[in-house]
């Protein structure tokens, strides 16, 4: 569902349901964000797209749960990896050479 994955990816990129609906053009405000993680509303098309630039994930993931169209730092459906997994996976490659 479009409202589990998007609060999964908003909390994942660690930012405020007003932080992520002021990056949006235009503007939404955190009642708006707020409503479309409780599946009270769901956002535009257009809309996911921007969603999912702002939170650093597939726009086709984040509308339909495409697994295939995952970000490359997705782990499962619902849970994106964290920014510092990421580092220490980068790290370790490093030193693998």
């Amino acid at each position: 569902m479009l409202a589990s994955r998007l609060r999964a990816a908003r909390q994942a990129a660690r930012l405020t349901l007003a932080a992520v609906g002021a990056r949006l053009d235009p503007a939404y405000t955190r009642k708006n964000v707020c409503k479309w993680e409780h599946g009270q509303t769901e956002p535009s098309l257009r809309t996911v797209e921007q969603l999912a630039k702002v939170l650093d994930v597939s726009p086709c993931w984040l509308a339909w749960g495409c697994e295939h169209m995952r970000n490359p730092g997705m782990v499962s459906s619902d849970k994106p990896q964290t920014q510092k997994a990421d580092v220490v996976l980068i790290n370790e490659a490093d030193h693998a050479k």
